[in-house]
């Protein structure tokens, strides 16, 4: 039984079949294009939807939603201070709107808004994306 010395000899079935297999890798999981290629292959541009570059995209996209939900998060909250602040300040007449329950309700009415209006946002975009 012999065994393989590597590099193989050019144009046996075993060294054609390693090309062939490097190929694929480089292709089909780094998204390389022929040129790029070591061994260097026969088709043109890089697969986009190879593996690794379909990976960065998505690794992407949802690094920009956590970014935003933060903001977004954020904003609210300075809004919930800003409300609570502006509840605690005298209004003229009366205890306020319903007598003080108005600023919890408007604060909570517009965190709700806030979360809604952020999802229906995240959720259009990402379809037309």
């Amino acid at each position: 039984m012999g065994y393989h010395i590597y590099p193989q000899d050019p144009g046996t079935p075993s060294a054609r079949s390693d090309t062939d297999i490097w190929n694929h890798i480089n292709r089909w999981i780094w998204g390389k294009s022929g040129a790029e290629s070591s061994p260097q292959g026969n088709w043109g541009a890089g697969e986009s939807t190879a593996i690794v570059p379909t990976l960065e995209k998505y690794g992407q996209e949802h690094q920009n939603i956590h970014d935003k939900l933060l903001h977004l998060g954020e904003s609210s909250t300075n809004i919930s201070k800003a409300l609570a602040e502006h509840a605690s300040q005298p209004h003229g007449g009366g205890n306020g709107f319903l007598g003080g329950l108005g600023s919890g309700l408007a604060s909570t009415g517009v965190i709700i808004l806030v979360a809604v209006g952020g999802y229906l946002y995240l959720t259009r975009r990402r379809k037309k994306g």
